[in-house]
């Protein structure tokens, strides 16, 4: 899996999910549903649309390619999942060096 906000891939250890260039330390919950609608495909991630522009650059966890914003959605454009569901968490609660 990739960090969604530097593309580098995230490292997983017995007991913690880091992207380590970013020092960032994944919540028990964010990774699991990033890994879940990203890489299992278990689930989906919730059907979000903004009404703002979010701007800055996104990763896709599981394709490591950059994500594209329009319409309300920050999507990937080769498996076409959107990252809206994570960005609340993403940007106030996972702060990223």
């Amino acid at each position: 899996m990739f960090c969604p906000k530097c593309n580098e891939e995230i490292v997983v250890t017995e007991t913690e999910v880091w992207c380590i260039k970013g020092n960032m330390q994944f919540s028990e919950h964010l990774a699991e549903r990033l890994n879940d609608c990203f890489i299992l495909k278990t689930d989906e991630p919730k059907h979000l649309q903004f009404s703002f522009q979010v701007g800055g650059n996104w990763f896709c966890p599981k394709d490591g390619v950059k994500m594209i914003e329009e319409n309300g959605y920050i999507n990937c454009p080769t498996c076409n999942l959107s990252l809206n569901e994570f960005i609340f968490a993403l940007v106030e609660r996972h702060p990223h060096k």
